[in-house]
């Protein structure tokens, strides 16, 4: 039996789930829990996020099945016009500040919308994990289905501490480990590269990665989905070097100041060298914007081109061992289930089915 795939896939109604079977594929649910990121900075194997390579290689790995492939395009579609309106905003208020330069004496006339653009723009940014099942994170770069992360610092752990002083082993705690307090060696001649990868690899069972910024600096980084419950409850316990030893204590952790700051949308400035320094925020948000975009068009083009290369002929084997798994998840008639089932099904009658079926 022929089956062509689609190119795209496009996102159902909110209340939808994102499903395995190929009756139920849609929009991730929000707050849905978020997988596990890749380490960043390292190459990926994201079937979006990856090199762009050969498509037709990607797709002798693509199955019409495949229901986390199929989320991961419904959050680039879902990021994609999220961004869009994000855009739409930001350029309401570039034009509307540049004319307010050029002819202050009509600002008046424009100031109502301005102020619905800047009530947008805060609206949308508090929504933006919702809105795009998760793919972006607070510096507005597209990570993927639930793969935003919040980047963080920790006082005491920089590029100084990790290249100079004595040898030191940490105890640190996360609450997100329950085994207990994490170990790493912090050997100052082993230089700072060396060092962030024992952090990264003791901390990595916890969920919490880190790189070395542009800047040289370690940067830590966590699910944002969970950072409420990691940030200001890491405790670390030294040798007296650069942590007291003895108790564990409580660190102060820092975040990136987000893509979007607050005075994008909380300011209505006046005076000319105020519009000018907010005329500034935006350009740089529309840029921050305009790089996002390309980075989920070229997800999405990856995407469609492995669904265009990927016209399988999947054999009667193959069908019926979906038909029976499908068979296998209603025996147990729970919930869960219902939840996933019901969305495929509805709708689905005889007339229908013996039609795709001819």
């Amino acid at each position: 039996m022929q089956v062509n795939t689609l190119p795209a896939l496009r996102p159902t109604g909110s209340n939808e789930r994102a499903s395995g079977t190929a009756l139920a594929i849609g929009r991730p649910a929000a707050g849905a829990t978020a997988p596990a990121a890749p380490v960043p900075g390292a190459a990926s194997a994201h079937p979006l996020r990856g090199p762009a390579g050969d498509a037709a290689k990607s797709a002798a790995a693509f199955s019409p099945w495949d229901g986390e492939r199929h989320g991961q395009v419904a959050a680039a579609q879902l990021s994609k016009a999220y961004l869009g309106q994000l855009s739409a905003n930001l350029h309401t208020l570039k034009s509307g500040y540049s004319e307010n330069l050029a002819d202050p004496a009509t600002a008046d006339r424009r100031e109502g919308e301005l102020a619905s653009a800047r009530q947008g723009l805060k609206t949308l940014w508090r929504q933006r994990a919702a809105s795009t099942s998760a793919a972006i994170d607070p510096q507005l770069q597209y990570q993927g289905h639930g793969a935003a992360r919040q980047t963080f610092r920790i006082r005491g752990i920089d590029a100084a501490a990790l290249s100079q002083g004595a040898r030191e082993v940490l105890s640190i705690g996360l609450p997100s480990n329950l085994a207990g307090p994490l170990t790493v060696t912090i050997d100052p001649e082993q230089g700072v590269n060396s060092n962030v990868r024992r952090l990264d690899h003791a901390l990595a069972t916890a969920e919490v990665r880190v790189h070395i910024d542009e800047q040289g600096e370690p940067l830590f980084s966590a699910s944002e989905a969970t950072w409420d419950k990691v940030q200001d409850r890491i405790t670390i316990k030294g040798e007296g070097h650069r942590f007291a030893d003895g108790i564990a204590q409580r660190v102060r952790t820092h975040t990136e100041a987000p893509a979007l700051p607050s005075a994008l949308y909380d300011q209505a400035p006046v005076e000319p060298k105020d519009i000018r320094g907010a005329l500034q925020r935006v350009i740089h948000a529309l840029d921050r914007v305009g790089f996002t975009q390309a980075k989920v068009a070229g997800a999405l083009a990856r995407a469609s081109a492995e669904a265009s290369a990927a016209s399988l002929e999947i054999s009667g084997a193959s069908v019926e061992r979906a038909a029976q798994a499908f068979l296998a998840r209603t025996q147990s008639m729970g919930f869960d289930t219902y939840a996933d089932v019901a969305p495929a099904l509805a709708g689905v009658n005889r007339a229908r089915v013996m039609a795709l079926l001819g």
